[in-house]
């Protein structure tokens, strides 16, 4: 009897700490952000990849510009891995992502997406940002943006 319990009690761990894994695990829907917000989306074949750890110091040193322009950054793997604000994306979403995008394995890209869901520009990692904020510069939707802001 008290092997059964036991069982029991190790079966209710299992199953309420994948319900948890799974609540932490995000759903994506890329049209979710038209007319709110630019995306960059980063494709490598993993977290450790030389060019994407690059493009991740890059981001990071450049966080107003990110956010002044409305960027999010969303990062896919070949593992069908992803992450969003530090959480992990569901992997049929990066699966989805990654066909729509047309990214093979063994690529390293940033893909900038514009505030029309349009793929504005598809560039090898890692990319400078001045030449990712000068292409949004150049937008006719940021100048309007610009100059609300008064800039």
């Amino acid at each position: 009897m008290k092997n059964i319990q036991t069982s029991i009690s190790i079966i209710l761990a299992l199953i309420f700490y994948n319900m948890a894994q799974a609540q932490q695990t995000q759903s994506i829907n890329l049209y979710d952000y038209q007319w709110k917000n630019r995306l960059i989306l980063l494709f490598a074949a993993s977290e450790d990849t030389e060019a994407y750890e690059r493009q991740i110091q890059y981001l990071n040193t450049r966080q107003a510009g990110l956010e002044d322009r409305d960027l999010l950054v969303f990062s896919f793997f070949e593992d069908n891995t992803g992450v969003f604000q530090d959480a992990p994306i569901l992997q049929q979403d990066v699966q989805r992502i990654r066909k729509r995008y047309q990214v093979e394995d063994g690529e390293s890209l940033l893909i900038l997406i514009g505030k029309d869901g349009g793929e504005k520009m598809r560039e090898t990692l890692p990319v400078q940002l001045q030449e990712v904020f000068g292409l949004i510069d150049q937008m006719p939707m940021r100048r309007r943006e610009m100059r609300e802001k008064n800039y």
